[in-house]
């Protein structure tokens, strides 16, 4: 709740920083859509342009 209350989410990446949540439950979060569309990581990707 703590991390939630800095702010949105910007990525995955950010996320797993944030709460430090392992990447093996990000990854089955992100499966189960609880992320939603959170990109990867923070760095922009010109093909998302």
């Amino acid at each position: 709740m703590d991390a939630a209350a800095e702010g949105p989410f910007l990525s995955k990446e950010d996320f797993r920083n944030r709460t430090k949540v392992s990447k093996t439950i990000c990854d089955l979060m992100s499966d189960l859509n609880i992320l939603g569309n959170l990109p990867e990581s923070n760095q922009l990707s010109l093909f998302d342009l």
